[in-house]
């Protein structure tokens, strides 16, 4: 599962006093028990209570309504989806019925069927931000980026504390080098949620992107210092910000960022690439050798690891590998990479 952000969809409703009523009531029914156990936050006993009540008809639905969101919440998503199926065969109109199963199905990686669901939500209920939100992370994972970006800003306009609806649409306006509006939006994402690594981490490409390199490098090592803080394990802001510095030859300044990275990611391709090519500006030969080498492995089809690699053998006067290596090099230059090797994020 492509990690996404954290998003709470949905609300334990329980009934105003409900817990209160309950102790009043000398045999409440399962779906009563159900809403009880679900106001005192134990799910484990709720989802049982459900489970008994969508045997009797008269709660049946409402039953299967409430297991849906337990499921979810519990990140149980081929069960959230079972859940609201059931639901939805009683309660056709039901848009938080169908955003439920969007959201459920965009978990699994099910795009068309969850934008189906989400435009069903949608059409019962237009001013549904989540909704617009979910379908347009559906359209971005599906790299349909107009149409992510309409319901993206759909979304924080009906919301505009939707952190994720921000962050989302500075990438869109990055990579279509739309640079100021990213930044709006980037740094709109982190004044919502300044742990947000993420958004530091695109706020650095931005910033590059904009030529303020300094401002780029700040918001790239503020990601870092999340990171660090947090324990978190991603890789991006140490190998952009290496990257960057390389740029700036300041090769040797890069070294412990690429470094950094590959502890988080062991043989991860890009980053062996980028610290062959700083070893090599310091004129370390034989150690770029091995990472251009390493990379190679990681990733047979990256072209440029095989360049590298030759020209680094034509200078340690290997003409055989070379050649090898750059006969790979021409036949993987102008080919993409297969499915499992193209790069996630």
């Amino acid at each position: 599962m492509k990690r996404i952000l954290g998003i709470i969809l949905f609300f334990f409703c329980g009934l105003p006093g409900i817990a209160h009523a309950l102790e009043q009531t000398a045999e409440p029914n399962a779906y009563e028990q159900g809403l009880f156990h679900l106001k005192r936050g134990s799910l484990s006993q709720a989802q049982k209570a459900f489970l008994e009540a969508t045997q009797d008809p008269a709660t049946r639905a409402d039953a299967y309504f409430q297991l849906s969101l337990i499921y979810v919440k519990r990140s149980y998503w081929q069960d959230g989806e079972g859940a609201i199926r059931q639901f939805l065969e009683s309660r056709q109109q039901s848009a938080e019925g169908f955003f439920i199963l969007g959201f459920c199905l965009f978990r699994q990686d099910n795009y068309k069927l969850s934008a189906e669901a989400l435009q069903k939500s949608l059409k019962i209920e237009s001013n549904h931000p989540e909704a617009h939100l979910i379908l347009g992370l559906v359209y971005f994972q599906s790299n349909q980026q107009q149409e992510a970006e309409r319901e993206l800003l759909a979304a924080v306009q009906l919301n505009p504390q939707l952190v994720e609806g921000h962050y989302y649409l500075g990438r869109i306006y990055h990579d279509s080098n739309r640079f100021d509006l990213a930044r709006q939006s980037l740094e709109t994402a982190i004044h919502l949620n300044p742990q947000s690594i993420d958004a530091y981490n695109n706020l650095g490409l931005t910033l590059d992107a904009l030529g303020q390199v300094d401002e780029a490098q700040n918001a790239y090592k503020k990601g870092i210092e999340l990171n660090e803080l947090s324990k978190a394990k991603f890789k991006w802001p140490y190998l952009n910000l290496g990257e960057l510095l390389m740029k700036q030859n300041l090769s040797a300044d890069s070294i412990p960022y690429f470094q950094k990275a590959l502890i988080i990611s062991p043989g991860w391709a890009r980053a062996q690439l980028s610290l062959g090519k700083a070893l090599l500006q310091l004129g370390k030969a034989e150690e770029a050798k091995e990472q251009f080498l390493s990379a190679t492995q990681s990733d047979p089809y990256n072209a440029d690891a095989h360049y590298q690699l030759g020209q680094i053998y034509l200078q340690l006067g290997k003409k055989k590998a070379a050649e090898k290596e750059l006969k790979l090099y021409k036949k993987l230059k102008d080919k993409p990479p297969p499915p499992s090797f193209l790069p996630g994020w």
